[in-house]
């Protein structure tokens, strides 16, 4: 399992829950830890990973289940001053967690509104404390899981620090990043500077992911386990748990779902037979009627004869 450090929780306890529940066994990759989450499935050096809904298309890549709401999160250097105040981005480097699809989409997306080119800003694969001038973190809204902010950082709202785009985030971003809306941290969320308003940001989805060559059975186990076992998983992390359900349209999905979670998710589902089973009954009876018709009448034809 692909799974960056800043979601850290006990995996021995979850582990546990597994060993306990599942035949499912899961490990920390070990392999492509500097990959994107969809990197590390598309090449195969994980088999699970979590990634927002709004990422583009992969081949390949199968959908688990939805796990939890991830939501953008602005860091800015306490002591930065923009080249330009009215495109505070302008000569800034930016730092994006994980690398993360959202996170790439939100900077390209609101630097293009904000008139800059590729060469106006730069994107940094390594954070530097206390030089990289601004952090975008999409995930859960929890104090609990802040290790991704260093010190000296405050946390900003969208209608501050970013060129005054607002209205677009309220009311366009789903229309240019499809599946991100609007979104509020609440006020005192955070023991950081900056969080004793609410902010106003975005959010979206963020999705347990597979690839198509990991067996069904596997794949039903793991969906049955996770849902199932929902109220333990969260004992161990509510931030990251607390959004498991079967309750969502898989046309809403960026990727299908792997025919393991669709198997499981449609269970109780009535089978082929069951479901036209009044269809079959007619049509049988009609066959039957017909071929009686045809019988009677081929008799009544023999004996004219």
């Amino acid at each position: 399992m692909h799974l960056p450090g800043y979601r850290a929780f006990d995996l021995e306890a979850l582990q546990l829950v597994f060993s306990e529940q599942s035949p499912v066994e899961l490990t920390i990759a070990t392999e492509g830890l500097t990959l994107s989450a969809l990197a590390a499935i598309t090449s195969r050096t994980a088999d699970l990973a979590m990634v927002e809904n709004s990422a583009a298309f992969e081949a390949g890549v199968r959908v688990v289940l939805p796990m939890f709401r991830s939501v953008l999160h602005i860091a800015v250097r306490e002591n930065f001053q923009p080249a330009d105040p009215k495109q505070p981005m302008r000569s800034a480097t930016v730092y994006i967690t994980d690398q993360s699809s959202a996170g790439h989409s939100f900077v390209d997306v609101f630097t293009r509104r904000a008139g800059l080119a590729d060469g106006d800003f730069a994107k940094v694969e390594k954070l530097s404390p206390g030089q990289t001038d601004i952090i975008i973190h999409f995930g859960p809204v929890s104090p609990e899981i802040i290790d991704w902010l260093p010190p000296g950082y405050r946390l900003a709202s969208l209608n501050d620090e970013l060129g005054r785009q607002t209205g677009f985030a309220e009311e366009g971003i789903g229309y240019v990043v499809p599946k991100m809306t609007p979104s509020v941290i609440p006020a005192g969320t955070y023991p950081v500077a900056g969080n004793e308003v609410s902010l106003k940001t975005i959010g979206v989805d963020t999705l347990l992911i597979t690839h198509k060559d990991v067996p069904l059975p596997l794949v039903y186990m793991l969906t049955l386990t996770l849902l199932e076992q929902k109220p333990r998983l969260m004992a161990i992390s509510p931030a990251l748990f607390s959004g498991i359900n079967e309750s969502f349209d898989p046309l809403d999905l960026s990727f299908p779902l792997h025919v393991g979670a669709r198997r499981y998710l449609e269970r109780d589902e009535p089978g082929l037979l069951e479901r036209y089973a009044e269809t079959i009954n007619t049509l049988v009876y009609l066959a039957v009627l017909m071929a009686t018709g045809f019988f009677a009448f081929t008799r009544w034809r023999s004996r004219r004869s």
